[in-house]
């Protein structure tokens, strides 16, 4: 009886806990549930006290549709830190009907086998703010994910970050509406279907040394920063799918990955750099679509892959393959891209049976003259562009079909092309490098540039054009009974047009939402956004005559610039239940505020562009570095923004080097008000404001943001000076609220 009793006594907190409430740093190592509830648990400042544990094996734990919140500003997701749930070394662990969200990460598995994660929601966690605004871009954020040997990615924050598990299944769960979805680190063998992982200003997925998943029937859609329609497209290495080092025969399925920096972003890996071997190879992209990226729609690099029957429309690039060998392009929907496939020293790869239309260019392939001398990976391979199979495609509607520039064994035969300006142009290659036969050339207005010599004798029209080729040993998924339809429906926004950005992240179409459209003199054109209810005019700063006070959406407004520092338009909105941004529900009829707001004082920089030598190196020399200030400047303008991205000599100016300059630029401005000043550099950058020296940054340094809060009465005067030390430099000042 007293053995009994102990034994009841040991299982007391774990039967407690099952049924009643969760507590702060418990560990969980049976199996057990819970009846829901909504715990505020603060996060850790590190990630080496997650708020909840998990370990065991055979276990499963249903939360019951409890809800764990990591911190109450949910409007300030930049300030989330901290992990939710840690589940650690065990087998056969299934976690289910939960809520986190307010946490740098939501959940991390570390050495678990035949983990289950599904019906869970994981959105509205971390997510950084973003620097760029509607008119310029900021390169600070730009995202790096070419290392996570030391876990590097968590830096980022996600949702789900799972590391060394074999066979997991991810299933139902949504995780919207922050930085990163789910990132795998060693993970093999597993199956990811039925999830939502888009609008994040990030990563759909992320994959680093993961191989043999399978990824089925995911919504992976805007995921994605650096677009601002109409004034840049850069994307950011943001992507729907992220695929890097060494991560092999993994299949991609039935996923829309749309208006994402690039849909779907494969990398070999430093490793494969440094050395010349392995890549990521022998992955499948199969029925997916990819459209409307800023940049890639599909980018597969110093790899081997299958890209098959896929849906790749209005991106910059369709597929950019650099470095691709023995990759096959067989059956896809090309359409509305500035270049539909562009492979630079690619080899050995097969472009087969594919639709291209309208876009400007179908196919480019080209290698440089001579490749860097110190980059190992072109000494230890052959990086020739050749050895290319191209039949079996038809064209319509492009300015040219088939470009080329050096390259050997090229066949390019039975394909059908209409309706193009020119069907190929050639360069630095001779009629013994390339074979363009047996095409049909209906309605193509000019045959091209480059072989005149020999066009008559390859130049012809037939009808067979088909290239029925067999895949050989490919197994080809098919979908899921369960698997759900992750295509955009027909009545959903569509376009690169419908990438608009927040300060956090992508728009997703669900909450009321003004933005600027254009700006062209003092004329302001703005949309305001939502499903449905009316909007008013709240109260405006440094516009006048809107054209209208109220309406219902969408809207449009146009506006005339005032006077003042700051451009606001704050609307009032009445109308269904929505959730915000934040992921707060507002209820019906409820007013609810909502503004687009930035600071734009009325500045005028003068700015010069010095040249710099040895002899006066700004971090070796600085007495003489100071004198050329005092010199001459090379080339001198005039700018309303101090905000430049330099990957040549400034201006586009020959006398101005490309490397080893200096930058002085000076403003005068009236502001009054508490502000931050926003700089962002590389290299070398000093700031004085009315002769004080407010920010010193004065070395050699990637794109780095520095921010000085000032109070601002009257007249002010800003000098800045920057030096470039080599490579890519930046040079951006901006004000921003406080």
């Amino acid at each position: 009886m007293k053995r009994l009793v102990f034994l009841l006594w040991l299982c007391l907190p774990y039967l407690t806990f099952g049924q009643k409430n969760l507590q702060q740093g418990h560990v969980i190592s049976h199996s057990v549930s819970f009846s829901g509830g909504v715990y505020d648990f603060a996060g850790a400042k590190n990630f080496d006290l997650p708020v909840l544990t998990i370990t065991g094996d055979n276990l499963t734990i249903d939360f019951g549709g409890a809800i764990l919140r990591g911190n109450p500003n949910t409007n300030r997701p930049d300030s989330f830190v901290g992990l939710g749930i840690l589940i650690k070394n065990g087998k056969n662990i299934h976690l289910k009907n939960l809520t986190i969200r307010g946490y740098k990460v939501a959940l991390m598995a570390e050495n678990v086998e035949g983990l289950v994660l599904e019906d869970l929601n994981l959105s509205y966690n971390y997510r950084p703010k973003l620097k760029s605004q509607r008119t310029r871009e900021n390169i600070d954020d730009w995202l790096s994910f070419h290392q996570n040997e030391k876990d590097e990615w968590l830096n980022y924050g996600m949702a789900i970050y799972l590391k060394d598990c074999h066979k997991p299944i991810i299933r139902r769960v949504e995780a919207q509406n922050s930085f990163n979805g789910l990132m795998l680190m060693r993970v093999n063998d597993g199956l990811i279907y039925n999830n939502n992982f888009s609008f994040n200003s990030g990563l759909g997925i992320g994959m680093y040394r993961s191989s043999r998943n399978r990824i089925l029937h995911n919504r992976l859609d805007w995921n994605v920063r650096g677009y601002s329609h109409g004034f840049y497209q850069r994307g950011q290495d943001s992507a729907g799918i992220l695929i890097y080092e060494q991560s092999n025969e993994n299949t991609f399925a039935y996923n829309s990955a749309t208006h994402s920096g690039d849909g779907f972003f494969l990398w070999a890996g430093q490793s494969t750099m440094d050395t010349g071997q392995g890549g990521c190879n022998d992955n499948l992209l199969y029925r997916n679509d990819f459209s409307h990226a800023p940049t890639n729609g599909i980018e597969v690099t110093f790899s081997r892959n299958i890209i098959l029957q896929n849906r790749i429309h209005e991106c910059d690039h369709g597929i950019w393959g650099g470095y691709s060998f023995e990759s096959l392009v067989q059956g896809n929907d090309f359409a509305d891209n500035r270049i539909a496939i562009a492979i630079e020293h690619g080899q050995f790869n097969s472009i087969l049976n594919n639709s291209f239309q309208r876009d400007q260019t179908a196919i480019r392939l080209w290698q440089r003259e001579k490749e860097p001398e110190d980059w190992i990976y072109a000494q230890k391979r052959d990086t020739r562009n050749r050895h290319y199979h191209m039949t079996g495609n038809r064209f319509v509607g492009h300015k040219t079909v088939l470009e080329v520039d050096r390259g050997q064994y090229l066949r390019f035969y039975n394909n059908r092309a209409t309706s193009s300006e020119r069907f190929v142009s050639v360069k630095n290659v001779t009629s013994a490098d390339i074979s363009v036969y047996d095409n049909d050339l209906n309605g193509v207005a000019q045959w091209g540039t480059g072989l005149e010599d020999w066009q008559s004798e390859n130049n012809i029209s037939t009808t067979n054009f088909s290239a029925d080729l067999e895949l050989k040993g490919l197994h080809l998924p098919k979908p899921l009974s369960d698997g759900m339809d992750t295509m955009l429906p027909a009545d959903h926004p569509r376009g690169r047009k419908f990438i608009l950005m927040t300060a956090y992240g992508p728009y997703n179409f669900g909450y009321p939402h003004i933005r600027l459209d254009s700006l062209a003199g003092d004329v302001y054109r703005f949309s305001v956004l939502g499903k449905a209810g009316q909007w008013r005019v709240q109260s405006v700063k440094g516009l006048k005559n809107l054209s209208a006070q109220t309406g219902r959406f969408p809207a449009k407004i146009t506006a005339t610039r005032g006077t003042g520092n700051e451009v606001a338009i704050t609307l009032a909105y009445t109308g269904p239940t929505f959730e915000t941004a934040f992921g707060e529900v507002v209820s019906a009829n409820q007013t609810h505020l909502f503004e687009t707001h930035w600071i734009e004082p009325t500045w005028r920089w003068d700015v010069h562009f010095f040249a710099y030598d040895e002899a006066s190196h700004p971090l070796k020399h600085p007495d003489a570095f100071r004198q050329i200030f005092a010199g001459k400047p090379i080339r001198s303008t005039q700018t309303r923004d101090l905000g430049y991205n330099w990957w040549r000599s400034p201006e586009n100016d020959a006398t101005i080097p490309p490397d080893h300059f200096a930058t002085l630029a000076e403003t005068t401005f009236d502001a009054k008000g508490s502000f931050n000043l926003q700089i962002t550099s590389d290299d070398g950058v000093r700031v004085w404001l009315d002769n004080k020296l407010i920010l010193e940054r004065w070395d050699i340094h990637v794109p780095t943001t520095d921010v000085v809060p000032v109070t601002l009465k009257g007249k002010h005067k800003l000098r800045v000076e920057h030096f470039e030390g080599g490579g890519f430099a930046c040079l951006d000042v901006q004000m921003v609220e406080r």
